[in-house]
């Protein structure tokens, strides 16, 4: 879903993580455990500068102690974050 508010675009996505996920989704998870995610990527731009925070929240679901997220492989969500920014030419 994406919206656009003067130099603000808002997407969103929820993805369902199969068993057999792709490697582009394995990236974002656990390869071998199904799950889902939801990414929120606000972007903003001012005239040829832009700024794009990424929020995405992994949740695995059947999963094995000690082969999912956390130092000791006990907790099935995480919570991810990055920023992006640069120049359109």
């Amino acid at each position: 879903m994406t919206v656009s508010i003067g130099g603000l675009v808002l997407n969103s996505r929820r993805s369902r993580i199969g068993a057999f996920a792709s490697a582009r989704v394995v990236a974002f998870a656990l390869p071998g455990l199904p799950g889902w995610s939801f990414t929120l990527t606000p972007t903003y731009q001012y005239n040829m500068f832009f700024v794009r925070p990424e929020f995405l929240y992994v949740q695995e679901i059947n999963y094995a102690l000690r082969a999912t997220f956390g130092s000791n492989g006990t907790r099935p969500t995480q919570v991810r974050g990055l920023i992006e920014f640069g120049v359109i030419w």
